[in-house]
């Protein structure tokens, strides 16, 4: 969808809302403004994802595309899919119409034993978190990471005065919780066979990729799993994982704030809305240090509630940026993100309506092993059951990089 349809889009849902017109007529017409964006700002989130996913080389096709066929092939057929390249390894037949026409020299893409390399690139696409953070592959079920709870300091001095000693920044260690991520589903022995005129195992591959994503989300947001720190820092020894279940902290916040298991940040001036000087609190309540890399991640029920909030000089908050920018939208030219984990803002309570910073330096993925694809067509003989599954974890590693934006409590 091109940009300036975007902006056309923006322009006339701010125009009717500035008329204040509350005629029915308006009153839909708004609605279904309101219902194109949302579609419209969900194509360019997945065109910027699709364009930041890391490809397997191709020659003609789409390697995402091909990836799943690929893999789907191999679950229909299992070994007759297979042929053996000139370089000793198995890839998937260039037969007919599947999917490794026009695929590398021998014939198709390589199957690996283990197809975290092919689907881990394709899981980006729908977890907006996995394509914030820093991600550790194939790590094993003990991981551990430090995370820094204090920054270095700097001094200065006179020409002869005595050199500052300032304490090194001091670091604390993470004990990963792994939470197992899976999803089974089932098609009949006819289908599985290859008689069907549309290749359904193509499309459950697909759907279980995109349910894997949507949960893997919930977890690295909401999650409560408890990562145990290498020593208790203020009488704190655990901590959740969810970005989301982190104790609210608002009293007393500033740039400098680093409480472990505490998100700080600021909260909403009112109970009932959103305006540009809470998205300004934000947005400065972050270091000077994390701006450069900073992305706004909320829910679209909020950024709804932007669409027409201008600052002090008539600006909108809201812009809309180029797919080539990396994000498909901007607030005062910080990255936005969004994810359908958040809570509503009508129904927020102590939980953040919005998460802004530095997620690369501030939240790890660790991945204890690739995603594994089972396929069964033993137990019962009728269905064919194909599994896939993921063991995961997130954290935290740094509480100075991140800030959060909470509704004020009603009074």
């Amino acid at each position: 969808m091109a940009v300036e349809n975007m902006d056309k889009l923006l322009h006339d849902i701010r125009e009717v809302v500035a008329e204040n017109v509350q005629d029915v007529v308006r009153t839909e017409q708004i609605t279904r403004m309101e219902t194109e964006f949302d579609a419209r700002f969900k194509s360019l989130e997945d065109a910027v994802a699709s364009a930041a996913t890391p490809a397997v080389a191709t020659s003609t096709a789409d390697a995402a595309e091909l990836t799943k066929e690929a893999f789907a092939e191999y679950l229909r057929a299992g070994s007759k899919a297979l042929t053996t390249g000139t370089d000793g390894r198995e890839y998937v037949k260039a037969v007919g119409d599947q999917a490794s026409l026009g695929v590398l020299s021998e014939g198709g893409i390589l199957l690996p034993k283990v197809f975290g390399n092919m689907v881990n690139p394709l899981n980006r696409k729908g977890s907006p978190v996995r394509q914030l953070a820093s991600v550790r592959a194939a790590t094993g079920m003990g991981f551990v990471t430090p995370f820094k709870t204090t920054q270095g300091t700097a001094g200065t001095r006179t020409e002869m005065g005595a050199i500052n000693t300032s304490p090194a920044p001091q670091y604390n260690t993470i004990q990963h919780t792994f939470t197992e991520i899976d999803a089974e589903e089932l098609i009949t022995v006819w289908a599985a066979n290859g008689a069907e005129n549309v290749n359904l195992m193509e499309g459950i591959v697909q759907d279980i990729l995109a349910s894997l994503d949507e949960k893997e989300s919930d977890v690295f947001l909401n999650g409560e799993f408890q990562n145990a720190l290498g020593q208790t820092i203020g009488g704190v020894s655990t901590v959740k994982n969810g970005i989301l279940k982190q104790t609210k902290l608002v009293a007393g916040v500033d740039e400098y704030t680093n409480v472990v298991g505490s998100l700080a940040g600021v909260e909403t001036a009112s109970a009932t809305a959103v305006t540009a000087d809470d998205i300004i609190d934000l947005l400065t309540s972050l270091h000077d240090r994390y701006a450069d890399n900073a992305v706004v991640l909320t829910s679209r029920d909020l950024v709804k509630r932007i669409l027409t909030l201008k600052d002090e000089e008539g600006r909108y908050l809201l812009s809309v940026g180029s797919v080539q920018d990396g994000f498909a939208a901007r607030i005062w030219n910080t990255g936005l993100r969004t994810s359908d984990h958040f809570a509503k803002f009508a129904d927020a309570v102590d939980a953040p309506i919005a998460v802004a910073g530095d997620f690369r330096s501030s939240v790890v993925i660790a991945d204890a092993q690739g995603t594994m694809f089972l396929s069964d067509p033993y137990t019962d003989k009728r269905f064919v059951k194909t599994r896939a599954s993921r063991r995961t974890s997130s954290s935290i590693v740094n509480y100075n990089g991140l800030r959060g934006l909470y509704k004020k409590p009603a009074a």
